[in-house]
């Protein structure tokens, strides 16, 4: 029997966003019927440089806590399956749990080719025969969670497939801003 190709219409901008943050930093767990997926966002302590004349005085940690409140709705209404956040020092994670095998979970283990964490990813294949718009939310997804340069653990491999897709496909990032 031959082995088909899985048709991948399913991937969207909000299910790239999710790949780029599992590529840059996530990983899968398994132990007995639990499932999860972590992603890791890792932050210093210090304070963040304030904007030029801005009197906000805001740390990493509360600016990453307020991040994750739009990442957590944006994960759970995708995934439907219980969401939570767990502080620990110098890093704040997500854990979804998966109670079953779900679709979601089977569609995420195969993306990321069955590899388990962040330092085994490879883009997955399907993000560069994606249109701009998903290259731009896989992109956009390893930002959120790598945005803190001392803690940026990308492969190289990551990057340089990272910066193909940028001088391949997609001209100018400035212009997704």
């Amino acid at each position: 029997m031959a082995s088909k190709t899985p048709d991948f219409d399913y991937l969207d901008e909000d299910v790239a966003y999710l790949v780029g943050m599992i590529v840059a930093r996530g990983s899968f767990h398994q132990d007995g019927d639990v499932r999860r997926l972590v992603i890791q966002f890792p932050y210093r302590l210090d304070a963040m440089t304030p904007v030029p004349g801005s009197q906000a005085n805001m740390n990493r940690e509360t600016a990453l806590r307020l991040s994750l409140d739009g990442i957590r709705a944006r994960i759970t209404e995708l995934l439907e399956v219980d969401l939570r956040v767990q502080r620990k020092a110098h890093e704040v994670s997500l854990y979804a749990v998966f109670p079953k095998e779900t679709i979601g979970w089977r569609d995420l283990r195969y993306i990321t080719a069955g590899k388990s964490n962040y330092l085994e990813f490879e883009v997955p294949q399907v993000i560069f025969d994606a249109g701009p718009s998903i290259q731009k939310e896989f992109m956009r997804g390893i930002a959120d969670t790598s945005a803190e340069p001392s803690y940026a653990a990308l492969s190289a491999h990551i990057i340089t497939h990272c910066n193909f897709l940028h001088n391949s496909s997609l001209q100018s990032f400035s212009s997704w801003l």
